[in-house]
């Protein structure tokens, strides 16, 4: 067996495949998980790449045929992308047949917020109680933060007072989503609101050591998430936000709104969208760079100009300059 674990004929094209996805892309332990699966069903079904045809190619999907669709999905991905990997790089495979779909979960649209809405729900955030506590400006700075950065939430909550730099206007995100770590810059305006947050907790709940959560509970412990989403909701509902089949917006279409928020930016602006999408796609912590699998087809494609047409209003309030 080989240093990756990879025992197949295929094993040293494997090998090569998981260090190159690795080399930009952070954790990718699950995917080396699931091709690891595929590898174990190689060695013991086929001892030539030749024999790596639709037949052997269909025994493997039938020993999988078990598993939910989304799963089936996520191991055939992988496996294409490495036997195509292995193909352009000189192994003497068969050619490959079309990828297996399998039906999935219907996908619900994400949410876009609108400038008004925002409003609304910052407002209603500042009405939380308790009267005098810290607890209005924890969860309007939390949602502002969201909404201007596109960070998840589980990164916001993960924050300690030592990753925002102030004066160099960026957080650190050490926990981000696969375990990959980034540096987020700031606008002007965000950094001033994150400045008056701790003056306010200072004169609450006194000195903080640095490596104290960034946005705490009444009691001075993290976050934790269950609670933030059961505020989210009540805020939403108070702030009479809703979707257009009657549903609330997740929490996690705020970071879907300042996407599109920053597409619809660069298209009036004239910038080459594709060109800033790989940029956009780091800024947002994304593993593997498809964004276009985040972001809604919001609006239509305008033939005469050959790229999506544009609202007469922008869905959120865009902040000028600002660049992710």
């Amino acid at each position: 067996m080989r240093s990756g674990g990879y025992s197949s004929c295929l094993a040293d094209w494997f090998e090569r495949f998981v260090g190159w996805r690795c080399a930009g892309s952070g954790d990718l332990s699950s995917q080396a998980a699931r091709l690891h699966r595929f590898d174990r069903f190689l060695a013991g079904s086929v001892a030539d790449p030749s024999e790596v045809d639709g037949a052997s190619l269909g025994k493997c999907l039938a020993s999988v045929a078990h598993l939910a669709p989304s799963t089936k999905t996520h191991l055939i991905r992988v496996v294409w992308q490495a036997l195509r990997y292995a193909a352009c790089r000189g192994a003497p495979l068969p050619p490959l047949p079309e990828q297996p779909r399998f039906p999935r979960r219907s996908i619900v649209r994400p949410h876009i917020f609108s400038a008004e809405e925002i409003e609304r729900l910052l407002l209603a955030a500042l009405e939380l109680g308790p009267s005098g506590s810290l607890r209005p400006q924890t969860f309007s700075t939390l949602f502002a933060l969201l909404i201007t950065t596109g960070i998840r939430i589980g990164e916001a909550l993960a924050m300690d007072i030592c990753d925002i730099d102030l004066e160099g206007g960026s957080l650190n995100i050490r926990k981000g989503k696969f375990g990959k770590s980034r540096i987020v810059p700031l606008h002007p305006t965000t950094v001033e609101a994150l400045r008056a947050y701790p003056t306010r907790r200072l004169a609450a709940h006194g000195r903080d050591a640095r490596s104290a959560p960034f946005f705490s509970s009444l009691c001075r412990t993290r976050l934790a998430h269950r609670t933030v989403h059961d505020t989210y909701r009540e805020l939403i509902e108070r702030a009479r936000i809703g979707t257009p089949g009657g549903g609330l917006p997740g929490i996690h279409d705020l970071r879907h709104s300042f996407a599109v928020r920053r597409l619809l930016d660069w298209y009036r602006r004239g910038i080459d969208v594709n060109e800033r999408l790989a940029a956009l796609s780091t800024y947002l912590g994304h593993v593997v760079h498809h964004l276009h699998a985040d972001l809604p087809p919001a609006h239509p494609r305008d033939p005469s100009r050959g790229r999506q047409a544009l609202p007469t209003e922008v869905s959120a309030a865009d902040s000028d300059g600002e660049e992710p």
